[in-house]
C-alpha cells in the first residue's frame, strides 16, 4: 500500500507545468543558494493555463533555516512559527512562497503536525518543479507521501456512521464519500486573519487521486501577523535591509496546547546576529 501510495504521488509532484512556473521555481530557489532543496507548486492556480494577474503559490523547502538566512531573526522567526512567507515577483508573474526546512515539512506532513496548514494542502494535488538533487527529490517525496495519510487518521473521528454503528467501509473514495469531511463549501477552517477572504477553490474528489482527501472538518488557530513584518501591535523603533533592530508586541493565541496563550514580548537583535526574545505569557 505504501509502494503504490508513494509511485502515486510521484506521478503527481512530476506532472509537466508551465515553463514560466518552473522558471520562477528555479528563481526563488536561486535566492536561496545552497539551503534550496526543493519548491513545490500548490494551490488554486495548479491547472490554470493564464496566470497573469493570479497569485502563484508556492513552498520552498531548505536543509536549514540558519544556512538559507544566516545569522538573524528571519532564522529565529522561521523555526519558532513557521512558515515565514514572502511575495515574489518574476518575469511579469507575482506569487507568494513559504519557508519550511527539510524536519519541519516532515513534520507538518505528519501526524505530528501542529497545525493543519500543510497536510492540508499537500493531500491535495502539488507540483514539484524544481529540485536540487536526487536525493532531495526523495526526501521531498516521502514527506508530501505523509498528507493524505495523516488527513485520513486525524479526520476519521469526524467519519459519519453508518446503519450498523461503523464506519464507512470499501474503497477509499467509498471511505471519503461517507465521511464528515467530505468537500462541503465552509468545512475547511482556514489560519487566516478575520475578515480576509478566500481565493481558495474546492473541487469534487477525483477517483484515484489524493485530491479525494480535500477538506479537513479541524479548526486552527494562528498568529495572524503576516510572516515578513513584526507581529501585530508591534512597534519598530528601527528598520533596515534585514528587517527591524528591535521591536515590541503582542501574544494573542497559538496553535494546539497554545491556543489560549496570551502576552507580550521584546524583541531584539544582538551585536552577533541573535535575536534576543524576552516576554511573559500567560496560558
Amino acid at each position: 500500500m505504501a509502494a503504490s501510495l508513494h509511485a502515486l504521488i510521484a506521478t503527481e509532484l512530476a506532472e509537466p507545468v508551465d515553463p514560466r512556473v518552473a522558471d520562477m521555481a528555479a528563481a526563488i530557489a536561486a535566492r536561496y543558494g545552497d539551503a534550496a532543496q526543493a519548491v513545490l507548486f500548490y494551490g488554486s492556480c495548479l491547472r490554470q493555463r493564464e496566470l497573469g494577474g493570479l497569485m502563484l503559490d508556492f513552498y520552498l523547502i531548505v536543509s536549514d533555516y540558519r544556512e538559507a538566512y544566516g545569522r538573524g531573526w528571519l532564522a529565529f522567526a522561521n523555526r519558532m512559527i513557521p512558515p515565514n512567507v514572502f511575495p515574489f515577483e518574476h518575469r511579469g508573474l507575482v506569487a507568494k512562497y513559504a519557508v519550511l526546512s527539510e524536519a519541519d515539512f516532515a513534520r507538518e506532513c505528519g501526524i505530528e503536525a501542529r497545525s493543519i496548514s500543510v497536510w492540508a494542502r499537500f493531500a491535495q494535488p502539488s507540483r514539484l518543479v524544481w529540485v536540487k538533487d536526487e536525493a532531495a527529490r526523495s526526501r521531498t517525496l516521502a514527506s508530501v507521501a505523509l498528507a493524505a495519510p495523516t488527513l485520513f487518521a486525524l479526520t476519521r473521528p469526524t467519519m459519519a456512521e453508518g446503519r450498523a454503528g461503523r464506519l464507512p467501509t470499501g474503497s477509499p473514495m467509498r471511505r471519503w464519500k461517507g465521511s464528515g469531511a467530505s468537500c462541503r463549501r465552509g468545512s475547511s477552517r482556514r489560519p487566516w486573519r478575520r475578515g480576509r477572504r478566500s481565493s481558495h477553490r474546492r473541487r469534487r474528489p477525483t477517483p484515484g487521486s489524493t485530491c479525494a482527501t480535500a477538506c479537513a472538518c479541524v479548526t486552527s488557530k494562528r498568529c495572524s501577523a503576516p510572516r515578513s513584518a513584526p507581529p501585530r501591535g508591534a512597534s519598530c523603533t528601527s528598520t533596515g535591509s534585514s528587517g527591524p533592530s528591535s521591536f515590541d508586541g503582542i501574544v494573542d493565541g497559538g496553535t494546539l496546547p497554545f491556543q489560549s496563550a496570551h502576552g507580550s514580548f521584546h524583541a531584539a537583535v544582538m551585536s552577533n546576529g541573535d535575536l534576543e526574545v524576552i516576554g511573559e505569557i500567560d496560558q
